[in-house]
């Protein structure tokens, strides 16, 4: 335990755990995050002589790609573990990135997922998983899986094997990952979709959030050091913009997993995997799941329960056009459920996510009620609106003919008799009017009062909920009067 110093235990403790209250916990907000969620990504490789490869930008649809960029706002330095998954929330790769110091690393989705992993000529050939080096917070007493952490191999190129099984698992033709090769397009290239969750590490593994040891064994840590942002980019009908990560916040007090005991859900980011919707812990009622031998290790706080990580939320606002084919809207929808559907496996890989409540308004306040199957396999001519756990769909696929040129959309993940208190949601929509030179990606409008405690799940779940702050004499009315 050569690295958890004095000086970076009194930083880090500090700027991690007291930063957080000066942001608005259950409440998503641009603030340095102790995991980072890419909620939809988007690229294409190509497949010559059995070799899978990037595309090049420039080639229309075949160029279509997804940048990403961390950054660590700490002055210590940071390991973090990113794990992609496929549109049924099947995790399918994963590596760790060091970070020193206010360090920034980006890479492209298409290199990753062709078999180059993100190197950072910061670390000055430093591996950063050495157990022995900086970035290590602790050395824990087992380590979740058979990670090398001296070798220099855990960052070289993925074999091409991998690599082509890796396709098939992110371009739809084995979702389930059976194994089965990729059925490339005829023009040589497969779009790959998926998304991404990148969590401040203690130590690097090849664990991830859906395995129990993740969280065991302390995998991830819980410090809020890591912000950034991804572009889309493309020269074909998908628009090319750029957005924040969404930032998702540690709170070691507020969403402490010790309430668990209480026998009620606690609602946080990664609870559907270490929590059920009845309050079972990891399978059982008393057993410790993460955070205990990292608080210990530093001398703060005692044992500790789950993720806490601050949740999303469940209703969402987003504005549409829809004037013709090419002056129109998509909505870019996350969702994850817990229990039955924590992935979409089941069914011979057949299930997907039940049907979402929506409203269409045109701008004469005219609703539209989104009418889809309830049921699987659908009625001929019946859609799922969000059937996985990230997509991009087309706005007529809920308005239809009757929606306007443009208005706006309500939409509630939570309206369905499968749904439960650990589910949550994100949603963005893209607009695109290429003969005005206008292409945009902007994140909903959450209507949820507050992620924690989301309207239907209200009175339910733990935490309560947080504080509104006053500002003094804000606005004549509210607030103190000064004398």
């Amino acid at each position: 335990m050569k690295k958890v110093l004095t000086m970076l235990v009194a930083i880090t403790a500090l700027a991690a755990f007291a930063g957080s209250a000066s942001a608005v916990t259950c409440t998503i907000d641009h603030k340095p995050s102790a995991t980072l969620l890419l909620p939809y990504f988007q690229t294409s490789v190509s497949n010559t002589g059995g070799t899978i490869a990037p595309t090049p930008f420039g080639l229309g649809l075949n160029g279509t790609d997804t940048l990403v960029t961390v950054v660590n706002a700490s002055a210590a330095d940071t390991l973090a573990h990113v794990t992609v998954y496929n549109d049924r929330s099947v995790a399918v790769f994963d590596f760790n990135i060091g970070l020193t110091g206010f360090d920034m690393l980006s890479w492209s989705m298409g290199s990753v997922l062709s078999g180059t992993l993100p190197s950072n000529p910061a670390l000055g050939g430093e591996n950063a998983c050495d157990l022995s080096s900086d970035f290590v917070r602790f050395v824990p007493s087992a380590f979740p899986t058979g990670f090398d952490h001296t070798a220099t191999t855990n960052f070289d190129p993925v074999p091409q094997s991998v690599v082509s099984k890796l396709v098939a698992e992110l371009d739809g033709s084995d979702p389930c990952v059976d194994g089965n090769p990729p059925t490339f397009a005829d023009d040589g290239t497969d779009l790959l979709h998926g998304y991404v969750t990148i969590d401040m590490a203690n130590y690097c593994s090849f664990s991830n959030p859906p395995d129990s040891t993740y969280w065991d064994l302390n995998a991830a840590g819980f410090e809020n050091s890591l912000w950034g942002d991804y572009t889309i980019q493309s020269e074909g009908s998908t628009p090319t913009y750029g957005q924040p990560l969404v930032g998702l916040e540690a709170d070691v007090i507020g969403l402490n997993g010790t309430l668990a005991s209480e026998d009620l859900p606690l609602r946080t980011f990664y609870a559907r995997y270490w929590e059920s919707s009845g309050g079972i812990v990891n399978g059982d009622s008393g057993g410790g799941n993460g955070g205990t031998a990292y608080f210990n290790s530093i001398g703060l706080f005692g044992p500790v329960i789950g993720d806490m990580r601050e949740p999303l939320g469940i209703t969402y606002g987003a504005r549409y056009l829809n004037i013709d084919a090419g002056s129109t809207s998509f909505l870019r929808a996350w969702r994850a459920s817990a229990d039955s559907l924590t992935d979409l496996t089941g069914g011979d890989c057949t299930v997907v996510e039940p049907n979402v409540f929506t409203v269409v308004w045109d701008e004469d306040e005219s609703p539209n009620h989104q009418h889809g199957c309830q049921t699987s396999p659908c009625a001929p001519g019946d859609t799922f609106n969000f059937p996985y756990e990230t997509q991009r769909e087309n706005i007529v696929e809920f308005a239809g003919a009757a929606a306007s040129e443009a208005g706006w959309i309500y939409v509630d993940f939570s309206n369905s008799s499968d749904g439960t208190v650990l589910d949550q949601a994100w949603l963005a929509y893209d607009i695109s009017v290429p003969g005005a030179f206008a292409n945009a990606g902007i994140d909903a409008v959450s209507l949820d009062a507050n992620n924690c405690q989301p309207a239907p799940y209200a009175g339910s779940v733990y935490p309560a909920l947080p504080e509104i702050p006053v500002p003094l004499n804000a606005d004549g009315i509210t607030g103190a009067v000064i004398q």
